[in-house]
This record gives C-alpha cells, sequence and structure tokens, in this order.
C-alpha cells in the first residue's frame, strides 16, 4: 500500500509540474461587460466556466482566448492580450471591459386585425405587428375571442426581422416569409402554402457548451485476489494475476446547460458500460486445470452525477456520487469455479478529484469510497455465516480537447476491496478475509455535442 501512495504523488507530481511554471507566469485579469452577469468561459473546454462579470481572475501572459456568454444576447469570443505588468503595474490587474450585443431579432404577424398575437404562449400584442424577440425557435399563434387558430414555428437569427402570416380559427392555412423575401403570400415567391415552416435566411446563435460528451473506452484490467486465514482443507486458491481488457462508452451529460439555470450547469450526469473479452486465466502452479482452464468475464455498470467547483483560474474540484456494479466471473469447470474468487460487486461510490486545468488539457487526481452492498450470489454461497467488505479507489489521469468538439483522455486507476469472512473450523470454504485488488488503464476517445 504504502508503495502504491508513493507511485500515485509521484504521477501526480509529474503531471502537475508543469502547472506549477505555468502559473509562475500570470497577471490578474479584471473583466467587464456592460451589462454585467455575463459568464465568463476560458479556453475550449465545456468546463471552462470560471465566473461571472465583473469579475478578477489570474490568467498566463500572452493570448488567451475568451468567449462571454449572457442569456438573451450575443456570444462575445474575444481573445484577451495579457501584457506583464510594467514598473509601478506590480499587483495591479489589467482591465478589459466589452460591450454585449443583445441577441434580439424580430418577428412581425400579420394576421385578423386586432386579434390576440401568443409567441412560446404568453400575449404580446395584437396582429398586425413587430414584435423583438430573442434569437432561436418560437411558437406563434393568435387568439380570436379566446380561441386559438394555427400554430406555426418560426426561427429568427440575431438582427434578422421574419415575417409570419396567420389565420384566425377556423381559416385555411397560414402562409409565412422573410421580411426580405419575395413573394406575394408564400415564402419562397409567388402564391403558396408553405406547410407550416418558416425559414431562416442563417441559423440562431449556436450553443456554447455541449450537452453530451460520450467516449468510446478500452480498458486494460490486473486482477488478484489473496486469502487471509485459510483452512487447511480449504479448495480456495490466491489469484496472483488474471488479466483481460474490456471495452464499452462513457457518457457525460449536462441537462441543466439546456436551461437558463446557470448555478446547475456544472452538473452532470454519468454512465460507463463496460464488457470483458474472455481471457484464459493462468493455471500457474495451482490446482485449477489445464485442458480447459477457466476464462473471465467481466463487466462494469456505473451511474451517477459530478458537480464541478471552481476553486480559481487553475484547479476545481469534481464532487461524485453514484452506483457501480462489476461483475468478475468465470466460466468453466465447476471445480476451478469454486476454487476462484468468483465474485458481483454492488456498490455506492462517493469521491471526488482534484483537477488542475492547462489551457486545452486537464489533469487529474482522485479518490472515493465504495460502500459494499453485496458480493455475489457464489460468495454467498461459500460464507452463509457471514462477509462483509468496504472499499476505495484511486485515479490519475489527463483528458486534451483536440479542437472544439474532438476529446481524448487517459487515466490509470487502482480499486481495492478488504474482505471479512465468518466461517467454522471444518468448513468447507474456511477462510478469516480476503484483499480483491484491480489495477486499470484506460484510453478514451469521443466527441461533444
Amino acid at each position: 500500500m504504502r508503495g502504491l501512495v508513493v507511485a500515485l504523488l509521484v504521477l501526480w507530481g509529474a503531471v502537475s509540474a508543469p502547472a506549477t511554471a505555468w502559473a509562475q507566469k500570470r497577471r490578474k485579469v479584471e473583466i467587464k461587460t456592460n451589462p454585467a452577469g455575463a459568464t465568463v468561459f476560458v479556453g475550449d473546454s465545456e468546463d471552462a466556466e470560471r465566473g461571472v462579470t465583473p469579475m478578477v481572475i489570474e490568467l498566463p501572459l500572452g493570448d488567451v482566448s475568451v468567449r462571454i456568454v449572457k442569456d438573451t444576447f450575443e456570444p462575445l469570443p474575444v481573445t484577451i492580450r495579457v501584457d506583464k505588468p510594467r514598473r509601478g503595474e506590480r499587483g495591479k490587474p489589467q482591465r478589459v471591459e466589452y460591450n454585449l450585443l443583445e441577441a434580439i431579432g424580430t418577428l412581425t404577424i400579420e394576421g385578423p386585425a386586432g386579434a390576440e398575437v401568443l409567441i412560446d404562449g404568453e400575449v404580446v400584442g395584437a396582429a398586425p405587428g413587430s414584435f423583438d424577440v430573442v434569437a432561436g425557435g418560437h411558437r406563434v399563434e393568435l387568439r380570436v375571442d379566446g380561441e386559438l387558430g394555427e400554430m406555426e414555428f418560426a426561427d429568427v437569427a440575431v438582427g434578422e426581422t421574419r415575417t409570419v402570416r396567420l389565420s384566425g380559427p377556423g381559416a385555411g392555412s397560414a402562409n409565412a416569409g422573410g421580411g426580405d423575401e419575395p413573394g406575394g403570400a408564400g415564402a419562397g415567391g409567388g402564391e403558396g402554402d408553405v406547410g407550416g415552416e418558416v425559414r431562416a435566411v442563417r441559423p440562431a446563435s449556436p450553443r456554447t457548451t455541449p450537452l453530451v460528451v460520450a467516449h468510446a473506452v478500452y480498458q486494460f484490467d490486473a486482477r488478484s485476489f489473496t486469502y487471509q486465514g485459510l483452512g487447511n482443507m480449504s479448495p480456495l486458491i490466491t489469484l496472483t494475476s488474471s488479466y483481460f481488457s474490456m471495452l464499452g462508452v462513457a457518457v457525460e451529460a449536462y441537462p441543466a446547460r439546456a436551461t437558463g439555470v446557470r448555478a446547475l450547469h456544472p452538473l452532470s450526469l454519468t454512465a460507463t458500460y463496460l464488457v470483458g473479452l474472455p481471457t484464459e486465466v493462468d493455471p500457474g502452479p495451482t490446482s485449477l486445470s489445464r485442458d480447459n482452464p477457466p476464462r473471465t468475464f467481466a463487466q462494469t455498470i456505473e451511474v451517477g452525477a459530478r458537480y464541478r467547483a471552481g476553486l480559481g483560474a487553475t484547479f476545481a474540484l469534481d464532487l461524485d456520487a453514484g452506483y457501480g456494479r462489476y461483475q468478475y466471473q468465470f466460466s468453466g469447470q465447476n471445480d476451478d469455479i469454486d476454487r476462484l474468487p468468483d465474485l458481483v460487486y454492488s456498490t455506492v461510490r462517493i469521491g471526488g478529484r482534484l483537477v488542475a486545468r492547462l489551457g486545452r488539457a486537464e489533469a487529474y487526481l482522485g479518490g472515493e469510497n465504495r460502500i459494499v452492498l453485496s458480493g455475489g450470489p457464489e460468495l454467498d454461497q461459500k460464507f452463509p455465516a457471514g462477509r462483509s467488505a468496504d472499499g476505495y479507489g484511486a485515479r490519475v489521469g489527463g483528458s486534451l480537447a483536440l479542437g472544439s468538439w474532438l476529446r481524448a483522455a487517459v487515466e490509470g486507476g487502482l480499486v481495492n476491496y478488504g474482505w471479512t469472512f465468518t466461517s467454522d473450523a471444518g468448513d468447507m470454504f474456511e477462510a478469516d478475509g480476503g484483499t480483491d485488488r484491480v489495477m486499470t488503464v484506460s484510453a478514451l476517445v469521443g466527441g461533444a455535442y
């Protein structure tokens, strides 16, 4: 255990050393916007949210890519040139200020005079008329004497005027057109029904952060299981090394980013599914069958939630909780399976990780406690008198944003379970306890949407 801790600390030091050197050439920058209350993102990562204006953050010297986002305003991508402080400026922040443009378009509604105009279910005035709206898609309806007419969906871009022609209740189909498009009642020129579709000249402003990040995962596992206090007649054997590979997917979703609740934007829902490739177990000097050696069967299912809390400009803390099911089983002859540590873990995971953000890259070191709910039916049969376990995990890794949406990551991990068994002298499977240890190395490649 001591060797493992030392190895993790050395690896973390190697990963975080560049961050220390990088952090030495930095300067505080004061960012203001008109109006205030805009969210500032540094770099291209979906997790690069640093705070709300007005704010002061530390940035590296040189050109730094920054995105400034505020609801109902156009996203503002800027490059801040962070200068080395001159004599007399040491300790004083560099100041920058930006004016935000409202992300507003206009819907011109034509229809029966005096009809109520509803946009996204709210009464905004009477037809005919023009109404400023936030750029994007909107539901438009007319209401006459309490009765709703037909409904149209209209997309409007920033600074654009769209014309929507609606009929009152009981009338025929609606016609629609762009404010600067030719043609009478139709959107494409001449007369004609557009079938309820209103086309924008250009799309509305794009989302600045993804809602979903998905990775394909390859994981290499090395597992060992050691028993303590084995009875003289117990058939159980120590599993010194079992190697196998796993393939699967890992998904992280940010549903709150589709809403205006910015306090929940750092909250994500996570899910991982991995299945192992069957691999023969090396019998070694044990009594396992050599003619028909057992094969591994492994599976991982994880679901959970993660919340990221910023710790200044460079660091962040991820808090994780969830459920995990980890299947380490074997196929083969029954006598062999009885001797092997055939387990199916059901666990509750609670942990966190410290993240260092280095531009497009991130490095992290984390740990978690695993509350073991069950070890599976095979273990229950071997030790019916009693069994209990606790577990912990540690991981170190890094990720890189390759462009706006492509992602890649590597990770090394360790999980350790300590078992206590209750058995009486003379029991077939007599043992006092056991240690189950799994070491992993993972490579992930995926994208964001």
